[in-house]
């Protein structure tokens, strides 16, 4: 199963049945195994296995976004701190800094600095070169200056799940590793449970957060989810000096350092993103086609003729027949990350020559407008969506899992989700000012 699969799959919310204590303790189960980032492996991930099937990054960013999710990550990065006093998975609150290199970018940062404020985060602040210094000697190279923010963090990913698996399955969390779900059941305007491969789980809602294959599962149900699937690339250095902790991000690389000395190198603001164009694209052409012409130079678009000749043996572009039981490993483009490497040691040159130990992709849902789907009243009664999370799922997952046992629930959140609603793709769809 991908991401959430878990927990849609899990027996739960017996409609009319479930007394006060079950409630709460439903709600905590809910809430905890909502975050789980990787649950494809059977009967259980090991730790070197988690490690290779967790793909974040690391970084919990609260700054650089878009105003609605503004209070959204500000509570997650709080919840992550309040998730730190019940285990280690080396959280450094070092804060985040955005680096100019080229004049141009100066409107863009001052344009993330206004939104910050807006959102109450007046310590968000641009500062010159030598300013950037005082805080990060190591940045010796050139550039011009940097957004900066004390408030962010970054953690282990791998160690953060592993901590949240532990917390859902105390909170009573059947988490069924190995199975996938195949079809969304529903019987007079409402969810009665999942057909999987271990069989039929009957449930009074099921949240939906599935990833790049939610509209495989939506489509069940009848509702068009608009996603569309792209890797983003990574690489992980051996172990260097301590040189920064601070998680930095910029046009053409983001980077993290470990404790352990190891650096995490990404491809940064409007990374670059490979895209394996088959006949499913033709669901909701009329959303992507304009924002891939405008952001072309940063989508690396191939055919995937596989996957176009399973589609067609199908005769379907999204049967769930055709959600691999354990999703492919995505290819990584090296080329893209050796980039980012190069550009991270022009500002910081002690990382020239730090060697590539590791590398890997990850698929990232992407949204038309970029922003995630956050809904709890679409298609039939008793199925919320939370996905199209455009690579902020991990930053986000202690609030979404929040959210994800409130609307069931309650049907109703006391967050602001307003933005992130399925319905806003009915309209005029706003084009984002970047790719990533």
């Amino acid at each position: 199963m991908r991401r959430a699969d878990a927990w849609e799959a899990r027996r739960a919310l017996r409609e009319h049945r479930i007394r006060k204590g079950d409630q709460a303790a439903l709600r905590a189960a809910v809430k905890e195994s909502a975050h789980l980032v990787a649950a494809e492996l059977n009967p259980a991930p090991t730790p070197a296995q988690l490690r290779k099937a967790v793909r974040a990054h690391g970084s919990l960013r609260v700054q650089g976004r878009h105003g609605a999710e503004f209070p959204l990550a500000q509570e997650a990065l709080q919840l992550w701190t309040d998730a730190a006093e019940e285990g280690d998975f080396d959280l450094v609150k070092g804060g985040n800094r955005y680096f100019r290199t080229k004049e141009d970018e100066l409107p863009i940062l001052q344009h993330l600095v206004e939104e910050a404020h807006k959102a109450g985060l007046t310590q968000v602040q641009l500062l010159d070169a030598a300013q950037v210094r005082e805080i990060m000697p190591a940045a010796t190279g050139p550039f011009l200056g940097a957004m900066w923010s004390p408030v962010d963090a970054q953690c282990q990913s791998e160690k953060g799940t592993e901590l949240y698996t532990r917390r859902a399955e105390k909170a009573g969390a059947q988490i069924a590793f190995g199975v996938k779900v195949t079809k969304l059941i529903e019987s007079c305007g409402r969810i009665i449970g999942v057909d999987t491969t271990a069989g039929r789980i009957q449930a009074g809602a099921v949240v939906v957060g599935a990833g790049v294959w939610t509209p495989y599962l939506a489509k069940t149900v009848g509702l068009d989810v608009p996603i569309m699937p792209v890797v983003m690339s990574e690489l992980e250095t051996e172990p260097v000096k301590p040189l920064f902790e601070q998680t930095i991000r910029a046009f053409g690389f983001g980077s993290r350092q470990r404790r352990n000395g190891n650096v995490v190198v990404s491809a940064g603001l409007n990374a670059k993103v490979a895209h394996g164009v088959s006949l499913a694209d033709l669901n909701g052409l009329r959303y992507w086609l304009t924002r891939a012409m405008s952001f072309r130079k940063n989508l690396k678009v191939k055919f995937d003729l596989a996957r176009t000749i399973e589609q067609l043996r199908h005769r379907s572009t999204l049967s769930t027949d055709l959600i691999p039981h354990v999703s492919p490993e995505p290819t990584c483009d090296r080329k893209v990350v050796h980039s980012a490497l190069g550009r991270l040691s022009t500002v910081i040159p002690e990382l020239q020559g730090a060697k590539a130990t590791r590398y890997w992709g990850g698929l990232v849902d992407m949204t038309p407008d970029g922003l995630p789907i956050i809904d709890g009243h679409v298609g039939p009664e008793g199925l919320p969506l939370i996905t199209g999370l455009a690579g902020h799922g991990f930053t986000l997952g202690p609030v979404l899992g929040e959210i994800a046992s409130d609307l069931p629930l309650d049907g109703a959140t006391k967050r602001d989700i307003e933005s992130f609603r399925l319905a806003r793709y009915q309209g005029k769809v706003d084009q984002p000012e970047m790719m990533i």
